[in-house]
């Protein structure tokens, strides 16, 4: 009888002991951080060229930049939009702020005072820069006040736009490619290459989209085949198509894919 009361007790008991000594154990590490709001988060956007300019068709990158300036950690949303905007103001291409539903989910994260948050978007995804000027990159980090979205910072930089040169677009696939074909370490991610080198919308791109594709069974590489759209690029897709291996699947998946851009295409 005792030992059978001993082990209801047990039962009973220990799972509160359990949540009481976690409950403990989370306090002893001092309350969540608090929000972000305005105010607190700098934002700088810069773009990864040689000379502030890109060509028509060369693949542009831009590393966005998050810092703390507030006294206390404090979490940022993962949630970002963009706009960009020729020389006249007009929009000419955009990642519009995601929808608020019933089941929106979205990541965070924490950053202690002076700690900065970057990652590295792939601005070409959503244009090829094939008319010549100046364009704006506007950048709307957000947030989520009463569930609502609204900017937390927001922050704009110029990039120059010069008409298509084989060559350079040529060097900076290269300069992207090398280190993903000799597996060499670099400061840009390999999945930032590989979409750099998709958004390359010109035949100049075809033999890193091909050794993607042979290398990996890559569809997002075939896909890219596919956007280009020259008869080359067909030519290329219709003959990876009939192969029997995973770059065949890939070429044949991308032949009936539809896609929508969103941030998952641009950056991390």
């Amino acid at each position: 009888m005792a030992g059978g009361c001993t082990r209801l007790f047990t039962r009973l008991i220990g799972p509160l002991l359990v949540l009481l000594l976690l409950g403990g154990f989370t306090r002893s590490y001092g309350d969540p951080a608090r929000a972000a709001q305005p105010g607190d988060i700098g934002l700088t956007i810069t773009f990864l060229t040689r000379d502030g300019a890109v060509a028509a068709h060369e693949p542009l990158l831009a590393r966005i930049e998050l810092v703390n300036n507030a006294e206390e950690t404090v979490n940022i949303a993962l949630l970002s939009c963009l706009e960009l905007c020729d020389s006249d103001g007009k929009v000419v291409a955009a990642i519009p702020r995601p929808k608020v539903t019933m089941d929106f989910m979205y990541g965070a994260r924490s950053l202690k005072p002076g700690e900065k948050y970057t990652r590295t978007w792939v601005i070409s995804a959503l244009y090829q820069f094939d008319k010549p000027g100046t364009y704006t990159l506007h950048v709307h980090w957000l947030y989520l006040p009463g569930g609502k979205l609204m900017d937390l910072v927001a922050g704009t930089a110029d990039i120059r736009a010069l008409p298509f040169d084989e060559a350079r677009v040529t060097a900076r696939c290269e300069e992207l490619y090398q280190p993903m074909y000799s597996h060499q370490k670099s400061d840009i991610d390999l999945g930032i290459r590989a979409r750099a080198l998709y958004s390359v919308r010109h035949d100049l791109a075809l033999p890193y989209l091909d050794w993607m594709a042979r290398e990996w069974g890559d569809a997002n590489a075939c896909y890219a085949m596919r956007q280009i759209g020259t008869p080359q690029a067909k030519a290329l897709l219709d003959a990876l198509a009939k192969r029997q291996d995973d770059a065949g699947k890939a070429a044949r998946a991308a032949m009936t894919r539809t896609h929508t851009i969103s941030m998952s295409d641009v950056g991390e």
